[in-house]
C-alpha cells in the first residue's frame, strides 16, 4: 500500500511543477534571462527528483543519507524558485510533502518548521501587501497539510504494516499447526502398523516356528521330512527378524534421536508449554541398552496418560517417574486432576486421546511380559504405573527361535 502512496507523490509533484513552471513562464518576469533562469532550475529540479526517486523505492530507502540528501536539494531548490517568482508558491504543498519520506514522524515535523523558518527567511520582508500575505497562507496552510497528512499516511502505514505482521504471524502458526497435525497422524500411523506387525505377523511365525520345532521333536525322522522342516523353520526365522526389523524402523521418529529419558523429558517440556501444566520428570537407574519395543511402548503409555490429564483430567500438575532396576523398566505417571473410575472406562471402550486407550495399553504391556496398573478415584488424581520386564525382552531379541 505504501508503495501506490511513493508513486502518486512522485508524478503528482511533477505536474505541480510543470503547472508552476508554465505559469512563471506566462505570468511571472518577462525578461526572457529570469525566464531562462526559471526553466533551468525547474529542469534540475525535476532532474534531482527523477535521480533520487525515479529509480525505485527499495533503492531510495536503502540508506537515510539518500533521503535527506534528496529532501535538502528538493527544498533549495525550491527556494530559489520562489525567489524567481511568485507562482511557483503553489509548488509549496508537494515540497512539503517530501518532508515526510525522510524518517521517523517526530523527524520529519521538525524538518517541515525548520523549513519554513529558512524559507521565511529567505523572504525577509517580502511577504507585503495580499499578494505577500496570500504567499505567506500558503506557506502556512502547505505546513499544516504536510504535517495532518504526514501523520494520517503514517498511521495508515503503520496499521497496514500491523495488519501484515498478524497475517504473517497468524499463518505462520497456521503452518506449524498443519505440519504438527501431519506429524502426529504419521506418527500414530507408525505406531499402529508396528503393532499390527507386531501383533500378526511376528506372532504368527513364531508360532510358525515352535508348531515346526515340536513337529520335529514328536519323531520326523524321514531324510526328507527333516529337510522340508528345517526349510520352513529357515524361512519362519528370516521372516520373524524382517517383521521386527519393520517394527523397529516405525517407532516414532523421536526415538531415532534421543534416549527414552530424553524422549520423555522434551514430551513433559512440550506437554508444559502448549496446556500450562508443570510436568516434571525424574529419572533413577542407569539407563542400559534397553529393547526398542520397551522404549516404544513407555514412551506411548506417557503420551496416553499426558493427553488424558490435559484433555479430560484438568490436571495443575503431573509427575513422571522413570527407574531401571536390574530387571525391570517402570513408569509412573501422578497426576492431581479430577479422576474417574477406570473399570467402567475400560467397561465401556474408552479409546483414550489417541486411539491407544487403555485396553490396548494394557494388552500392549502384557503382550510384552509386563503390567498396567491404573489407581484413581472420582476427584483424587489418577495413577497410571507399568512395568516391564528387561530380561524376557532381551532374551526374546536375541533367542534362537525369537518368542
Amino acid at each position: 500500500m505504501w508503495e501506490r502512496w511513493y508513486w502518486i507523490a512522485y508524478y503528482a509533484l511533477y505536474g505541480f511543477l510543470a503547472l508552476t513552471t508554465l505559469l512563471a513562464l506566462f505570468f511571472g518576469d518577462p525578461a526572457w534571462r529570469v525566464r531562462a533562469l526559471e526553466a533551468t532550475i525547474a529542469g534540475l529540479f525535476g532532474a534531482w527528483h527523477y535521480y533520487f526517486q525515479g529509480r525505485s523505492p527499495d533503492w531510495f530507502y536503502s540508506h537515510l543519507g539518500i533521503r535527506v540528501s534528496y529532501v535538502v536539494g528538493i527544498m533549495a531548490f525550491f527556494v530559489v524558485l520562489v525567489n524567481l517568482s511568485d507562482q511557483y508558491w503553489l509548488l509549496a504543498f508537494m515540497v512539503y510533502w517530501q518532508a515526510w519520506t525522510i524518517a521517523s514522524v517526530a523527524s520529519s515535523a521538525v524538518l517541515v518548521v525548520t523549513f519554513t523558518l529558512v524559507l521565511l527567511g529567505s523572504q525577509g520582508m517580502g511577504f507585503t501587501g495580499s499578494e505577500g500575505f496570500l504567499n505567506l497562507g500558503l506557506v502556512g496552510v502547505a505546513s499544516a497539510v504536510s504535517i495532518t497528512m504526514g501523520l494520517f499516511i503514517s498511521s495508515i502505514i503503520g496499521q497496514s504494516e500491523e495488519r501484515q505482521r498478524l497475517i504473517s504471524e497468524l499463518e505462520s502458526t497456521r503452518a506449524e499447526l498443519a505440519d504438527e497435525e501431519r506429524r502426529a497422524g504419521i506418527l500414530e500411523e507408525r505406531g499402529r502398523l508396528a503393532r499390527e506387525i507386531h501383533d500378526t505377523l511376528a506372532q504368527g511365525f513364531i508360532s510358525i516356528v515352535t508348531h515346526l520345532e515340536a513337529a520335529e521333536e514328536s519323531g520326523v525322522n524321514t531324510g526328507e521330512a527333516r529337510r522340508h522342516v528345517e526349510q520352513a523353520k529357515q524361512t519362519s526365522r528370516e521372516n520373524l527378524a524382517e517383521a521386527r526389523r519393520l517394527v523397529a524402523a516405525l517407532r516414532p521418529e523421536i526415538l531415532e534421536s534421543y534416549s527414552l529419558p530424553e524422549a520423555l523429558r522434551r514430551l513433559a517440556t512440550r506437554t508444559s508449554e502448549d496446556a500450562g501444566i508443570p510436568v516434571d520428570l525424574n529419572v533413577t537407574g542407569d539407563p542400559d541398552e534397553t529393547p526398542q519395543e520397551l522404549q516404544v511402548t513407555l514412551l506411548r503409555a506417557a503420551q496416553e496418560a499426558l493427553a488424558n490429564a490435559r484433555r479430560h483430567a484438568r490436571a495443575s500438575r503431573v509427575d513422571l517417574t522413570l527407574s531401571y532396576t536390574t530387571d525391570l523398566l517402570l513408569l509412573d505417571v501422578q497426576d492431581d486432576g479430577v479422576g474417574f473410575d477406570p473399570t467402567f472406562s475400560e467397561r465401556n471402550g474408552d479409546g483414550g486421546s489417541d486411539g491407544f486407550g487403555l485396553r490396548s495399553m494394557r494388552e500392549r504391556v502384557e503382550t510384552l511380559g509386563g503390567e498396567l496398573l491404573v489407581e484413581s478415584d472420582p476427584g483424587s488424581g489418577t495413577t497410571l504405573a507399568v512395568w516391564l520386564p528387561l530380561r524376557a525382552s532381551r532374551g526374546a531379541e536375541t533367542g534362537s527361535v525369537g518368542t
